[in-house]
């Protein structure tokens, strides 16, 4: 009987020893699958970043060619509009000179018509 109760407190004993011995491999394999999930997560929200930033980038680059396209135009209006008022001011001019040509030429003709009288 005694032999009986000690083999069967060494097979409970063995029985809990197996029971503690997977209880421990099945936490280190849920700590595995957490840490790879936990991994796998950050490599995620990394990558989701580098994507927004990426984004974000092709943002300011079109944000710069937006505002290099806006300048240039700006630019090639004050040119236009420089010529313009260039041609303006020539034209005025010619045409004062002209009127003052034409005024000495009247007068010209007034004393000429002066000395024949």
């Amino acid at each position: 009987l005694e032999r009986g109760r000690e083999a069967a407190k060494e097979a409970q004993r063995r029985e809990d020893a197996a029971a503690m011995k997977r209880r421990v491999q099945e936490a280190d394999e849920q700590k595995r699958r957490d840490e790879a999930r936990s991994l796998a997560q950050a490599q995620e929200q990394e990558a989701e970043s580098r994507r927004r930033e990426a984004e974000l980038e092709r943002g300011r680059e079109a944000a710069k060619e937006a505002q290099r396209r806006e300048d240039a135009a700006a630019m090639k209006r004050r040119v236009q509009e420089a010529d313009e008022q260039k041609r303006r001011d020539e034209a005025r001019s010619l045409a004062q000179a002209q009127e003052q040509e034409a005024e000495s030429r009247r007068r010209e003709a007034e004393l000429e018509r002066g000395r024949e009288a």
